[in-house]
């Protein structure tokens, strides 16, 4: 509480607003902090919301379109894209982990099961979902 917890300032610009929040959405899409707690998927939703696209806001903006907090909500095209996301980059790295420097093998000791797993648990939010394998 005694310092500016601002670790970034991402700013973007267009010929127009809507330009310009286009533009923030795909940078906040690949926008990475690592280590610590950040407000990115709120960003996000912000660019997002109708009031904000708008530009009706005042410095109430906040309490008005969030007034019971704010939780990542995925439409069911988000959530399945984020699922098969997640499985297929599960696969790869253990596929890749699997592997060393492709001619030599498997490293001695860590050798891994490369046969097809039958099902994934992926947990997004609250929710698990299990991803089931297709032979």
């Amino acid at each position: 509480m005694y310092y500016d917890p601002m670790i970034a300032k991402l700013v973007t610009y267009g010929e127009d607003r809507t330009q310009a929040i286009s533009r923030m959405k795909d940078a906040l899409d690949e926008y990475v902090i690592e280590g610590v707690s950040h407000n990115i998927a709120l960003l996000h939703d912000i660019m997002e919301n109708e009031t904000y696209i708008s530009g009706e806001t005042n410095t109430d903006f906040i309490n008005n379109e969030y007034p019971s907090g704010f939780a990542v909500n995925f439409t069911p095209e988000k959530e399945k894209e984020l699922l098969c996301l997640t499985a297929f980059i599960h696969d790869a790295y253990r596929r890749r982990a699997g592997a060393f420097d492709g001619e030599a093998g498997q490293v001695e000791g860590y050798q891994q099961d490369l046969e097809q797993v039958e099902s994934l648990m992926i947990r997004l939010g609250k929710v698990k979902h299990t991803i089931k394998s297709i032979k």
